[in-house]
């Protein structure tokens, strides 16, 4: 992390176009408490969108692990790019929250330039925190995003990203908890691939009520019904998957 914006020089060695890229970045709370303290909160507003500063307040004031993973998150994207000589442009990344929580980078301006040239279409974000650390990785990939996962042309979110429909909002819940896959077969058993293990299945069956709007009856539950997500569609959701 800088205090001040600062040129970025790469290393000599560019990855090959479609390569995977990788930036890490860790930033002690103390550092952004400092800022704050010798320039005062107008300088996180270089930092920060107004989007990313409402993400990080609290009705105490600001969450400084909140702000330090952004800010730790957008170095992380550019390191992963190895811009040269250019000045960080920290208001051409922002960090934001996907339906169900995991953080999103929003590239614009010159960041998203340099990332097109160097073949980097989707960029995913994971942030960390521990005790007054918090710790961010970007990982390229050469694939482009999805459409649910682009913003639209005109930079604001899309439809489906703003309002996600239950069935969605249920599979980005069960994502978030296992990081290992990328979608959910409708089909697939959640129970015996233990993707909603016993600990999990009360805040699932919690979040499936607040969705419906319809507390879920735990005394007469039948397991059967939760064991894939086409099930769930069937019994909670009405219009099932395809």
């Amino acid at each position: 992390m800088s205090d001040r914006p600062r040129p970025v020089r790469g290393t000599d060695g560019i990855p090959a176009e479609g390569a995977v890229r990788v930036g890490v970045d860790i930033v002690r709370t103390d550092r952004v408490r400092d800022l704050l303290r010798d320039h005062g909160p107008g300088v996180l507003t270089t930092m920060l969108t107004a989007r990313e500063l409402a993400d990080s307040a609290t009705a105490v004031g600001l969450d400084l692990l909140t702000a330090s993973g952004r800010i730790a998150a957008k170095e992380a994207v550019f390191k992963l790019l190895r811009a040269r000589d250019i000045v960080l442009p920290w208001l051409e990344v922002e960090v934001s929250r996907q339906p169900g929580g995991a953080p999103r980078a929003t590239l614009s301006g010159r960041i998203a330039a340099l990332a097109e040239e160097a073949g980097v279409h989707a960029i995913d974000i994971s942030i960390s925190h521990d005790g007054d650390y918090a710790v961010a990785m970007a990982v390229s990939s050469p694939t482009r995003p999805t459409r649910q996962d682009r913003p639209a042309p005109d930079g604001t979110e899309s439809e489906e990203d703003t309002v996600p429909t239950p069935m969605q909002r249920l599979e980005q819940w069960i994502l978030d908890k296992n990081p290992q896959y990328t979608e959910i077969d409708p089909d697939l058993d959640l129970i015996e691939n233990r993707l909603v293990d016993s600990l999990a299945f009360a805040e699932f069956v919690y979040l499936l009520g607040r969705l419906t709007e319809v507390p879920v009856d735990v005394q007469n539950l039948d397991i059967e019904d939760f064991r894939t997500l086409r099930r769930v569609a069937d019994k909670y959701l009405l219009a099932g998957v395809d």
